[in-house]
């Protein structure tokens, strides 16, 4: 990055500031631009602006690099009475892989996804040759936003968790811990199983153990939650949508039908009783069927930053 670059970025980030903070006059606006040359219309530096620009600036630094916004927030803990089977402390071993618990190991047949049976007689011998440390805690939480009911509803109108961790295994990663926090017990990795009703208010359910391990009564005692902030983004699967119309009527030339796609996606209107308003109907009863969603870290600054902050 040239100077002229250097200047015009810095430029932006006053600005911006500028105008989010009503104390700022339109002087210290023009003052914070630049002309053709990449150079500010009064210099930083200039004693009729430098303590200003000097507040500015420690402002800038103190809202995004100091005061940390991590996404989450306090929760409830409530008794896992009636599924104190249901949520497990799961374990790992040195190369991160999971270990099944007591109940799964002597399955007749072991589930999927854990570190196998091997050559183990019984589960004390499994867990002495695999076990390393606390993976995470899973557990029941309330539904955090309002785009997880919109994306991975059933039909029943429970939570598609397998979906979710598909689509993204970090939407399931929490961080919880207590405050105080007095050593590694007051913290501990959380991984969702499930999502409490609404009517279950602010509340998360843990493996039986916490109260052991954390000292927890039940006393409204608080859990605060970091998670990672997420981008989310929308793809129309436009080849899937056309073989869909052509499979329902297949005397369609699938070319009409893209090409009245592009119209219904200009926003151009159509009168009844013709194709292209039979073709439009049926994308607006069905596009949420071809609509495919992903979440993705988010990647800018402030959030990234958070990011990582929970990742180490």
């Amino acid at each position: 990055m040239n100077y002229k670059q250097q200047n015009i970025a810095i430029s932006r980030i006053l600005q911006d500031a500028i105008l989010k903070d009503g104390r700022m006059g339109s002087d210290l606006l023009w003052a914070c631009s630049v002309n053709k040359f990449g150079e500010f219309n009064i210099p930083l530096s200039d004693p009729t602006q430098s303590d200003r620009i000097q507040q500015l600036l420690n402002s800038i630094i103190k809202n995004n690099i100091n005061k940390q916004e991590i996404a989450g927030g306090p929760v409830v803990q409530v008794s896992n009475y009636g599924t104190a089977d249901e949520l497990h402390i799961r374990y790992q071993n040195d190369k991160g892989d999971i270990l099944m618990t007591e109940e799964e190991y002597n399955m007749e047949k072991s589930p999927s996804g854990f570190i196998p049976k091997g050559d183990t007689k019984t589960f004390e011998e499994y867990l002495k040759k695999h076990q390393k440390s606390v993976a995470y805690f899973e557990c029941y939480v309330p539904i955090y936003d309002d785009n997880i009911v919109r994306d991975f509803s059933k039909p029943d109108g429970t939570i598609d968790v397998e979906a979710m961790e598909r689509n993204n295994p970090d939407l399931l990663k929490m961080i919880g811990y207590r405050i105080p926090t007095e050593a590694k017990y007051s913290m501990v990795p959380i991984k969702i199983k499930g999502f409490l009703p609404p009517n279950a208010g602010e509340g998360i359910m843990l493996p039986k153990e916490i109260t052991t391990l954390s000292g927890s009564d039940f006393d409204i005692d608080k859990l605060y939650i970091m998670r990672y902030m997420f981008d989310r983004t929308e793809s129309f699967d436009r080849e899937a949508f056309i073989d869909q119309v052509v499979s329902n009527n297949d005397t369609i030339n699938p070319n009409a039908i893209n090409s009245v796609l592009n119209r219904i996606l200009a926003g151009e209107a159509f009168e009844e009783g013709t194709l292209e308003m039979m073709i439009y109907d049926y994308y607006e009863d069905n596009k949420h069927r071809f609509t495919n969603v992903k979440y993705t870290k988010s990647n800018s600054s402030k959030h990234a930053n958070n990011n990582y902050v929970i990742s180490t």
